[in-house]
């Protein structure tokens, strides 16, 4: 038995006995077009929270300047 067929076997145990099992046990599983669209809320709500970050650390929205100028500890 040669090295190829040897990695193919192990692949095939690995599947069969590991993971095809672990599958199984999962609940019933999502279309494929609502996986798509929960990556795409997903992604979506990371880009606005990263953008609102930017601005909230930059000082651009209000928001960061009524709370720094109140609270004492930045003189702008």
């Amino acid at each position: 038995m040669s090295f190829g067929e040897r990695v193919n076997q192990f692949d095939a145990w690995l599947l069969d006995r590991i993971f095809q099992p672990v599958a199984d046990a999962l609940p019933e599983r999502l279309t494929a077009m609502d996986v798509g669209m929960s990556f795409q809320v997903g992604s979506i709500v990371l880009s606005a929270a990263s953008i609102s970050a930017l601005l909230v650390l930059d000082g651009k929205l209000p928001a960061t300047d009524a709370l720094l100028n109140t609270s004492g500890l930045v003189q702008l």
